[in-house]
């Protein structure tokens, strides 16, 4: 169960660490080898139905959004591009044969950075593809990176880790630009408030009908900023995620 559908109001600046490698270097090494093999095999393309393409388009869009500085993204509906010197992301989709093809692509300007944007490239594409982030160090949202974070995050949320990461993600969305005037933030607590619609699962285990409300309060520089998130049901396994302040 992973977040889908989020709003963007603000576009904040996103920087790319490239020290990851050296201290992930045969666990980061081997997952990138996997990806490559298979991006290789798919083309570089995301083969959906219509359903699973809504969902992995949403992750592109947000991936974009938390990577991009400030007024660099152009979203067009079928593609989407946003740029962080020297890296360029783009995210393009196309209708193919009754189903919707997705090209994500890091790119760089400069010859030297050639490594770096084929590494981000490629967790670009297992991000769209599986909404999940298996290494989250790798990239430093406004000037945090998520591995400052302990996951699974502390307290009582209902929500898998891959959703963590997408609910703090989103949450930089929102504040990143204030957040990151501080160099010690973290999540202090989360806490399951209530459900709000029944929520149901289908044979599989995902859940299918449902919604339920958190209470996320991050520490920054010992004060504490507490969040509301909302997770609803898509109807097909995924959540959606909606983040506002506490009242």
């Amino acid at each position: 169960m992973r977040g889908i559908t989020a709003i963007f109001t603000m576009i904040l600046p996103l920087t790319v660490m490239s020290s990851a490698a050296e201290r992930h270097p045969s666990g980061e090494q081997e997952f990138l080898a996997q990806v490559r093999s298979a991006r290789k095999e798919a083309k570089g393309k995301i083969l959906l139905g219509k359903r699973e393409a809504m969902v992995a388009w949403e992750r592109a869009r947000l991936f974009i959004y938390t990577h991009a500085k400030r007024g660099s993204v152009t979203d067009r509906g079928n593609r989407i591009s946003g740029r962080i010197a020297p890296f360029t992301w783009t995210a393009r989709q196309r209708l193919k044969k009754g189903r919707v093809e997705i090209e994500p692509l890091c790119q760089s300007s400069r010859l030297f950075h050639i490594d770096d944007a084929k590494r981000n490239s490629l967790l670009f594409y297992h991000y769209v593809k599986t909404g999940e982030l298996p290494y989250p160090d790798l990239i430093r949202p406004y000037g945090v990176a998520l591995n400052a974070f302990d996951f699974p995050v502390p307290g009582s949320t209902r929500a898998e880790i891959a959703l963590q990461v997408d609910t703090l993600l989103r949450i930089y969305v929102r504040d990143g630009e204030w957040l990151r005037a501080c160099d010690d933030v973290r999540v202090a607590a989360t806490d399951y408030l209530e459900e709000l619609d029944a929520i149901r699962f289908n044979e599989s285990g995902r859940m299918t009908e449902g919604r339920w409300r958190e209470r996320w309060t991050l520490r920054r520089c010992g004060r504490p900023v507490p969040y509301l998130v909302t997770y609803t049901a898509d109807g097909y396994g995924e959540a959606m995620v909606e983040v506002g302040p506490d009242p």
